[in-house]
């Protein structure tokens, strides 16, 4: 590089005006990449979602096989954090299904409560 371009990159007056449009024009360009990011999200999880209606066990066959090229590929400690929300997410998702299937009960004559008389109905 040159003495002249060196001085001339020096010389070059950055205002506070030029770094606050410059990190408003990032802020919005984050804020379409987040948006983007979402309804991609969004288009995956109806995609994979008609993929294990239609072929459960094929979907099941390639999550399996992509999880063992990842987990052979990835460090260990990547490896735990994915497989640890995983199962977070498979377990919620299963309770929320299971609670969908079988609401609780309705309130009324179960055991432990108080019964007209004011003592505890107990099974023996």
């Amino acid at each position: 590089m040159s003495e002249a371009s060196r001085s001339a990159e020096s010389e070059q007056v950055v205002t506070g005006k030029d770094v606050y449009e410059r990190s408003r024009r990032v802020g919005r360009e984050a804020a379409r990449f987040a948006l983007a990011t979402r309804q991609a999200e969004g288009d995956w999880e109806v995609y994979l979602r008609q993929c294990m209606r239609a072929r459960p066990y094929a979907t099941l066959a390639t999550a399996a096989g992509v999880g063992y090229v990842l987990g052979a590929t990835l460090p260990g400690s990547v490896a735990r954090f994915a497989l640890g929300i995983g199962t977070r997410l498979a377990v919620t998702t299963a309770l929320g299904s299971l609670l969908q299937e079988h609401p609780a009960p309705a309130s009324g004559g179960a055991a432990g409560k108080p019964s007209e008389s004011g003592s505890t109905s107990r099974s023996a």
